[in-house]
């Protein structure tokens, strides 16, 4: 199965994610997205942000409206502790899901420095990175 994964603060998600979110589902023709809430990115400050259960539930009234493919909710970030890093994500979707192909997506913002996440090795064993 083509699985996107779909990770971010989403404070709030909004029309500009939806619309990438589409792009890639048709371009990539996924069987599905699992959409990932983080608890405390660690890329950047996140000042002001929504309170969790907030944000997972902006994500799941948006999910609603995505028809191309069905939109998972995830709250395996919003469970952990402290910063989520996206190579034990990874690791903990692929015990989930053993036999998925895994699509990283993420924009251009992200794309420039994902060489230097936590174990880019990792994440680049676990899915191939789509950038938008």
């Amino acid at each position: 199965m083509k699985t996107g994964i779909y990770g971010g603060t989403f404070n709030p998600i909004h029309l500009g994610h939806l619309h990438i979110l589409q792009e890639f589902i048709r371009r990539l023709s996924l069987d599905r997205v699992l959409l990932i809430p983080t608890r405390v990115p660690p890329h950047k400050q996140a000042e002001s942000l929504a309170e969790a259960e907030d944000r997972l539930e902006m994500c799941r009234l948006a999910a609603g409206e995505i028809t191309e493919a069905p939109v998972l909710l995830s709250r395996l970030e919003l469970s952990r502790e402290g910063k989520s890093y996206t190579a034990e994500t990874l690791e903990e979707l692929k015990r989930v899901f053993p036999g998925d192909e895994f699509y990283l997506l993420m924009g251009e913002d992200m794309f420039l420095t994902v060489d230097r996440w936590y174990r880019p090795e990792t994440i680049f064993a676990l899915a191939k990175i789509c950038a938008s």
